[in-house]
C-alpha cells in the first residue's frame, strides 16, 4: 500500500509530497521496519509525524520542510519559521542553547535593565521632560538605529520622562559619539556594548562622577547592563548580516553624507 505525505502551507497548497510503502501482515498490522534515523543531535523522531522535537520539545523540526514550525512563547523573538534561531547561527546545539530558552532569560534581564537603567530619579520629579540636551537628541532622533542605538535611545527616553539629572557630560560624550559608530555599522553593537561598559569601569572614582553624585552601585549597574546588551546584541548583529540591514544601515549613511 502507498502513502502520500503531502506537506502544505497555509494557504492548503502543497509544496512537497512523498510516497511511503507500507506492508501489512494477514492481522493488519504493519510489519517490522528498521529503527528511526536520529537527528544531528541524536534525537529520535516523533513517530507518528516524523518531527524531531528539539529544545526539550520547545521546537518542533520539519523535515519535510526543512524548518521550525511550532512557534511558541519561548521561541526567539517570539516566532518560528525559518529565522527562529537566527541569534546563534542556526546552531542552536554547537552554540549552546539546547533548551530554546537562554535568550528569553537573557532578554528579560535586559528589559529589566532598560527600565532602571541610570535612573538617579529626584524626589517628586515630573513625568514629561524628554531629550534634556543635544546629546540625547542625537541619540534619540537617529533615522536608522542600530541595535545598541535602539537601546540606548530607550534608555535616554525613559531616564529623561522620569525627570532625572542628565549624566555627565563625559559619559554623553562618549554615548553619542559609540551611538554614532554603531549606527554607521563601524561597530558592531556587541562591541559597543563592551566599550561602554569599559567606559563605566574606568569612570568609577573619577572626580566628575564624584561631583555627579554617581556611586558605586550606579556603575555597576551600568557595566552589567551593557554586558547583558553585548550578550543579547550578538544576534542583532548576525541577523542584521541575514537580513541585509547592515548594508541599509551603510546606505543610509553614504546618502546623508552625499
Amino acid at each position: 500500500m502507498l502513502t502520500y505525505v503531502l506537506s502544505v502551507d497555509r494557504a492548503s497548497s502543497v509544496i512537497h509530497a512523498q510516497s511511503i510503502t507500507n506492508a501489512y501482515t494477514p492481522y493488519g498490522s504493519k510489519a517490522c521496519r528498521g529503527g528511526p534515523r536520529t537527528g544531528f543531535n541524536g534525537q529520535i523522531p516523533e513517530p507518528l509525524t516524523g518531527h524531531y522535537y528539539l529544545g526539550n520539545g520547545h521546537r518542533l523540526f520539519n523535515t519535510q520542510l526543512m524548518r521550525f514550525s511550532s512557534p511558541d512563547s519561548l521561541s526567539p523573538f517570539d516566532e518560528g519559521g525559518s529565522n527562529s534561531y537566527t541569534y546563534c547561527a542556526g546552531d542552536p546545539i554547537n552554540r549552546h542553547d539546547p533548551t530554546g530558552g537562554i535568550i528569553a532569560f537573557i532578554k528579560e534581564m535586559h528589559q529589566q535593565f532598560t527600565t532602571s537603567f541610570l535612573r538617579n530619579t529626584v524626589p517628586d520629579a515630573i513625568p514629561g521632560r524628554v531629550l534634556a540636551t543635544p546629546e540625547a537628541q542625537q541619540i534619540v532622533n537617529a533615522p536608522n538605529k542600530s541595535f545598541f542605538g535602539e537601546r540606548v535611545a530607550g534608555a535616554y527616553i525613559a531616564k529623561d520622562s522620569n525627570g532625572a539629572p542628565p549624566l555627565p557630560q563625559y559619559l554623553q560624550t562618549r554615548y553619542a559619539e559609540t551611538v554614532q559608530r554603531a549606527n554607521r555599522g563601524e561597530t558592531p553593537s556587541v562591541v559597543a556594548h563592551l566599550e561602554m561598559a569599559s567606559t563605566w569601569l574606568e569612570f568609577n572614582g573619577a572626580p566628575e562622577a564624584v561631583a555627579a553624585k554617581i556611586t558605586p552601585g550606579t556603575i555597576a549597574t551600568a557595566v552589567v547592563g551593557h554586558l547583558l546588551g553585548a550578550a543579547t546584541a550578538g544576534g542583532a548583529d548576525i541577523a542584521a548580516l541575514k537580513t541585509g540591514r547592515a548594508l541599509n544601515l551603510y546606505s543610509t549613511v553614504e546618502r546623508v553624507r552625499e
